[in-house]
């Protein structure tokens, strides 16, 4: 199987790229939660709604953790911490959280790791692409 992509033409007048063509990824689908776990299911020795019960586990964990300000490390998978989107101010007496910070953002790193100096997700190395047309 191969991610699909569609050529796009650049409509930014601005770019230096205006008028050429480039790929973009698109979805074919989604996979919900309980989707999720079957395919899971079929990997391990794990029962759909034992998979199901640690996946659930597994967010709350999370939240509890990233609430704490701690970054989560899943191996394989990525790195997962909260940032904050601020406004500024000139002085730092001046700076009130319930004020200046407008929201907190959840960052995802994915696992990679350098072959010859070139950085490499692992979750996108075996991957082809495949151009759809239409």
């Amino acid at each position: 199987m191969a991610i699909k992509i569609k050529l796009l033409r650049n409509n930014i007048k601005s770019s230096k790229n205006y008028g050429k063509y480039y790929g973009k990824a698109i979805t074919m689908g989604e996979v919900s939660f309980e989707d999720f776990a079957k395919l899971i299911q079929k990997e391990c020795s794990l029962k759909e709604a034992d998979v199901i019960s640690c996946m659930k586990a597994l967010v709350a964990a999370m939240k509890k953790e990233l609430a704490e300000g701690r970054t989560v490390e899943l191996e394989g998978l990525g790195r997962f911490r909260l940032s904050v989107e601020s406004e500024c101010v000139d002085d730092p007496k001046d700076f009130d959280v319930r004020k200046h910070i407008r929201q907190v953002i959840p960052r995802f790193l994915p696992a990679s790791h350098r072959d010859d100096g070139t950085l490499l997700y692992d979750f996108s190395e075996e991957v082809k692409v495949d151009l759809l047309v239409k």
